[in-house]
This record gives C-alpha cells, sequence and structure tokens, in this order.
C-alpha cells in the first residue's frame, strides 16, 4: 500500500545505474535540495521537472546506504505480499505475510518520515505543489488506471461494470482503493505534520502511538484500506520526520550479533502473538510493530551493500504503482502453464517467481516512460505545479 518525496527520475549519476531513480514520494531528500524550502526567485524559476528529478535522485554523499536498502527491502516485500494474494485468496503464505507485516509498512513509512521531514518545515506553497500535490496527481492517476484495469479484469459485478468503477472513481480522493491507498496516506501525513509543526514533539509522538494502539487492535472497525492505514502508520512516519539522529545512530550501532539477536527477538514475540492472537490486543500490535522497525533497521544494514536492493529502494514509486498491473497480467499464463505442467505447490511457488518479473517490469515502464510524454504518469506537468504553488500563495497570503 505505503511517498521520502516516494522517489521520481532523474538521469544516471553513474555507470552502474541502468534506469533513473524516480521521486516516489516515498522518497525526498537531498542536502542540495534546501533551496528548494525558499520561496525565491531562484527556485521559482527552476521547473517542476527540473525539482522532482533533483528531489527524486537520491544519490547524495550524506545519503545513507541502509536507508535506501530498507526502501528497496519493504517494496520487494510488498509486491510479494500482492502475489501471494494474487496467486491465492487461502494462501499457505498467510501466516508468513502476517508476522512480516510487522516489519514491512512501518519501515517503509519511516523512510517516507526520514527522507521528506524537511517538507514538515516547508512553505505551505513549497509543500503543497511539490510534495502533496505530487503525490496526490500520481495517486488519482494510477487509481483512474486500475479502475479501467478492473473493467476488463476485475470479478463479477452486479449492475454495469463501468458505471460501478465510475462511482468508486469519484469517491477515490476520500476513499482511497487498491494497494494506492499508501500514497493517499503519505498525503495527509505530510499536511497534518505541517500543521502540527508547531506541537511538540513527544505529543505528536503520544498521538501516533494512541492511535496505534487503537487501530491496530481488535477494537477498530474495519472501514477502508486508506483510513486504518492513516491511523495505524503515522506513529513510523512521524518517527521516522523526528528520530532521524536516532535511527542513524541506531543503524551504526548495530553490528551483525546484535542484528541477528534484535530480529530473533521481533520474531519470536511477532510468531507467538499472530498465533495466540495476542497481536490484536489494545498496544500489542503497535509495540511488535516498533520491534520490526528495529529489526527492519537492522536489516537493511546487513543488506546496505547489495547494489541492487538499493537500486530498488531508489525506485520505489515505479514499482509501487505498475507492479499490480503486471501481477494481474503475469498470473493468467503462469496459472496456466502451472495446470497444463500439473505443477506441485503452485501457491508456494508462483507468488515466488511471479514477484522478480512484476518488479523488473514495473522498473522498465518507468524507464521508458520517462523519456516520454509518458512521464505525466509518474510526475505532474511543471505548469499543473506551477499554477498550484501560485494558488496556495495567493491563498495563504505568501509573496
Amino acid at each position: 500500500m505505503p511517498n521520502d518525496r516516494h522517489s521520481l527520475g532523474s538521469q544516471a549519476h553513474d555507470s552502474q545505474k541502468l534506469l533513473p531513480p524516480v521521486s516516489d514520494g516515498l522518497d525526498v531528500l537531498r542536502s542540495d535540495d534546501r533551496t528548494l524550502l525558499k520561496s525565491n526567485a531562484e527556485t521559482q524559476s527552476l521547473s517542476s521537472r527540473q525539482e522532482a528529478r533533483r528531489v527524486v535522485s537520491g544519490t547524495t554523499k550524506q545519503r545513507h546506504k541502509w536507508i535506501d536498502a530498507a526502501r528497496g527491502l519493504a517494496i520487494f516485500l510488498v509486491v510479494f505480499l500482492h502475489a501471494t494474494e494474487r496467486v491465492s485468496t487461502d494462501s499457505p503464505w498467510y501466516l508468513i505475510n502476517e508476522v512480516v507485516s510487522t516489519l514491512r509498512m512501518p519501515l517503509f513509512f519511516m523512510c517516507s518520515g526520514i527522507l521528506g521531514a524537511k517538507w514538515v518545515r516547508a512553505a505551505w506553497p513549497d509543500l503543497v505543489a511539490q510534495k502533496a500535490f505530487f503525490l496526490f496527481w500520481v495517486f488519482l492517476l494510477w487509481q483512474t488506471i486500475f479502475n479501467i484495469r478492473e473493467v476488463f479484469v476485475g470479478g463479477p459485478v452486479q449492475g454495469n461494470p463501468v458505471l460501478e468503477r465510475l462511482v468508486l472513481l469519484a469517491h477515490t480522493p476520500v476513499v482511497p482503493q487498491f494497494e494506492l491507498w499508501f500514497l493517499w496516506a503519505l498525503t495527509l501525513f505530510f499536511l497534518v505534520s505541517r500543521l502540527l509543526s508547531r506541537v511538540p514533539v513527544k505529543a505528536q509522538l503520544a498521538l501516533g502511538f494512541a492511535l496505534g494502539i487503537y487501530a491496530f487492535s481488535s477494537l477498530a472497525p474495519h472501514t477502508n484500506l486508506g483510513w486504518e492505514g492513516a491511523m495505524k502508520y503515522y506513529l513510523f512516519f512521524t518517527i521516522g520526520v523526528y528520530c532521524r539522529s536516532a535511527l542513524i545512530h541506531l543503524a551504526e550501532q548495530l553490528n551483525t550479533a546484535k542484528i541477528f539477536l534484535v530480529m530473533a527477538g521481533w520474531l519470536v514475540i511477532a510468531i507467538a502473538t499472530n498465533l495466540t492472537g495476542a497481536i490484536y490486543l489494545p498496544g500489542i500490535g503497535v509495540t511488535v510493530r516498533i520491534m520490526g522497525l528495529v529489526a527492519g533497521v537492522g536489516l537493511a544494514t546487513l543488506a546496505q551493500n547489495l547494489r541492487f536492493i538499493r537500486y530498488l529502494g531508489a525506485r520505489t514509486l515505479p514499482i509501487y504503482l505498475a507492479h499490480g498491473t503486471f501481477l494481474t497480467l503475469l498470473l493468467p499464463p503462469a496459472l496456466a502453464v502451472s495446470g497444463y505442467l500439473s505443477l506441485p505447490g503452485t501457491a508456494w511457488v508462483l507468488p515466488v517467481l511471479l514477484t522478480p518479473p512484476a518488479v523488473l517490469a514495473s522498473i522498465l515502464l518507468y524507464g521508458v516512460a520517462i523519456k516520454t510524454p509518458a512521464r505525466i504518469l509518474y510526475m505532474p506537468s511543471n505548469s499543473m505545479t506551477e499554477l498550484v504553488r501560485r494558488i496556495v500563495t495567493w491563498a495563504s497570503g505568501q509573496r
């Protein structure tokens, strides 16, 4: 689900990169991008597209490798989760996915916060035009694409499927659908965090923890992935925004022995609480996920020298946006071949086989689109962004 400006593309900065990284709203932090926070003539003379590509690249010397590794691991786990769900509604991977869920999204949202911290202190025109509008544009555009896809490949519905999808699409701004809820929640987090920027950090963390106590428990009703996700993961975004130094220090202090110890402790507790149902007791779910976050940071430090993982971490947005469609396209032929060959363990094996090509296809699509007018799929045009900036500047009385 799910932006840290998630990541839009810039041209490859070294020979090791096959495709430009993308600003997925999941990512947005370059030290030389501080000027983006100033509403001066120089900043406004830059095109949105240039800004997006600078904001997105994530190749600065100050960037810590483990952060991109964390994002790479998180996005791979997200794609794998969705692959298991598409292969079987009663997946044998269910318990494993439930355990991993206590690490996957907390880690993802923490990375979004740690990379997007500067936007919480940005001027409103900069925040809304360059971050919130960017995320919401991509969210709305791909929601439209997903609803069109569902007209042709979705399950049976009562009534007119086109009309049904139009109604759902009309509700999208407040009722997010599909895995794109992540972008919706992230947009909300940036705006709320900016509104609360003068509130003491401890109070913001306490608010996030209180929301987590409720949302991760059986007390919370099932409503909408976006609404539930916003309550569940606000804490982890806030941790990323305000606890950057502590997280970096943690990553530096975790040696291999400590990492395995932390991960073993998290796994034992996550498995035990899932098996017993204690994970749904108030306070338990959010606490286990805080442990999962620490374990995720440790795992990322172990993986930080794996260039492929960091490569994925710099391209989370295009992977996040397109992987679901590619999984949908890849699944029928995969099931057909599996059935024809009478392969055993299909529900176990197919998710493993489908995840890499879905990731690769998403990256390749981005690499092609970003060089054509289809780049609009991944970022709004310069003129639209500038228009939003002017409107917000006028409305806020800033000049």
